[in-house]
This record gives structure tokens, sequence and C-alpha cells, in this order.
């Protein structure tokens, strides 16, 4: 089966950001499952309907380019993840007529940690309550009790191009889609074409933040151990709304289950940073 791997990467500083921190995983683990890796520097649609709205929306065109016409499957990446090298191979879990994604907050969503999703979403009455509540806030039947995180799918050029780009030229960004994340879950799973990925495929960063590492805002110099750990426990780890902390990933740093490592320089960041104010240095 012919694969690929696909992003879209616009701006000097989106570029600079993917070249120096996500591409080396991303060569890899194409490398280690036989993807080949396509990515988009250029804006698909400069029209005045392409250029209106987040470019996040041009994702849903790449599937009509011809550089992906001979290809089976396609794994969608926004540029902001950064993959475990132990990752297992996305599209061997889709169907090739399905459309792979994971639930948007998959982790949040789980009801041991219900204080930190109702914290991080201004929201009491739970996830599939904040769901509906998020398609009819766009005007849309709601298909289900969630919706989808459009930062990574498996899709297929001949299935899925049509449709993608009908959600394209259709629907409308609003103050609460998410871009086209709204459109994407409505028309994905109201025509039952949704397939669940392993959650460990859209790790999203903040909800580590949220769930385990609310310090970190006062202790800076932690970011990249606790990306570490983050990263050990996902597949690809989604940096999304935060994609600056991805500039603290630190390949030097090993967080096993059994081991931790760091280099000396940010050992000694944590120790100073660990300090109360109130305590100098001897």
């Amino acid at each position: 089966m012919n694969k690929a791997i696909v992003t879209l990467v616009v701006g000097q500083k989106y570029r600079d950001l993917w070249h120096s921190v996500a591409r080396p995983s991303w060569e890899h683990y194409a490398g280690r499952h036989g993807y080949q890796l396509i990515v988009f520097e250029r804006l698909i649609d400069d029209s005045p309907l392409g250029l209106e709205r987040s470019l996040a929306w041009q994702k849903l065109l790449t599937l009509r380019q011809s550089e992906l016409q001979h290809f089976d499957q396609v794994l969608w990446l926004d540029s902001d993840i950064i993959i475990n090298p132990l990752a297992p191979c996305a599209v061997s879990q889709v169907p090739i007529e399905k459309v792979g994604a994971v639930p948007d907050q998959a982790l949040l969503s789980h009801p041991s940690l219900a204080t930190a999703f109702a914290r991080n979403n201004g929201w009491q009455a739970g996830p599939a309550a904040l769901s509906r509540q998020f398609y009819a806030s766009n005007n849309l039947s709601a298909p289900a009790g969630y919706h989808l995180n459009s930062g990574v799918w498996v899709a297929s050029p001949r299935h899925h191009g049509e449709l993608f780009e009908y959600i394209y030229r259709t629907h409308q960004q609003r103050p609460h889609s998410y871009f086209e994340q709204a459109a994407f879950s409505s028309e994905v799973i109201g025509r039952g074409l949704h397939q669940f990925l392993d959650p460990r495929f859209n790790t999203l960063w903040l909800e580590y933040r949220v769930a385990f590492y609310p310090f970190l805002s006062q202790v800076p110099a932690m970011n990249p151990l606790c990306i570490a750990i983050a990263l050990r426990n996902a597949f690809f780890l989604h940096f999304a709304v935060l994609a600056e902390d991805m500039k603290s990933f630190d390949p030097r740093v090993v967080a096993n289950f059994d081991t931790i490592a760091l280099p000396s320089d940010l050992s000694a960041k944590i120790e100073i940073g660990w300090r109360p104010p109130s305590v100098k240095p001897s």
C-alpha cells in the first residue's frame, strides 16, 4: 500500500519550528513504516476564501492535490507534532473507506479527570454535553456526543478527497468552530465515516499541562522533562494552542518508566527554578 505523511507549513516561523524540532521524528517514523513525507510550504488556495480564514482549513484540500493522487491512504499531521520513535503505524488501523481520527480532549474526557476537564473548558456538564453545545453553537446537528480533533487524521484521496473539498467550500468559519474542526466532525461522523484511532495518536500537550503539570508556568525549566514524559506515553504529541512550548523539547532528556536522565545544564536550571523566591543561592 502506498501511503504518505502530509502537512502544511506556511510562514518562516512555522517552517523554522517544524524543521528544527518536528522533522527529525517525522523522518524517523516515515522510514520505519514506509511512508513518503510530503510537505506543502505554500498556500493551496490563495483566493479570497482561502485568505479570509485560518490556513488550517487548507488541510482539507490536500487530498485533491496532484502530489497525492497515487497514494492509497494519507496520514495528515499538523506541523506542531512530535512523534514518539516507537509509535506504531497509524494508517494500518484504518480501513481505506473510513476516516481515522481521535475525539478532541480524549485524555481529559476520562471520568477520573473530570475536575481538570471542567477547569480547562469552564464547563461542569461533562464532555458529551460540551460536544452537543459545540455543534449547536455552529448551527450544526450533533451527530454524536463527541467531536474530533482534526490535527491528525487518516483518509484516502480516492474515497475522501471530494468530500473534504466539499467541507472546505461549503462550511464557514465561526467564532467557536475551532477553524475547520466543527465542520469536519459534523460531516465525517454524520456520514458514518469515522474510525476511532488510538487516542495516543493525538495526545494534546495542553491536556497534560492542565491535568498533571499546572506548575510549569512557575517553573518553565521543567518543560523539557515534562514534555519527555508526555511523549513517552503518547504516539504523537500535539502542541496545538501551545506551539511555543514545542521549542522546549530536548531530545537529550531521557524519561523512561525506571530512568530519568537530564543534561547537566537543564538540571541546574530546574534546581534554580524550584527554589522559592525568598531563598537565594548561597
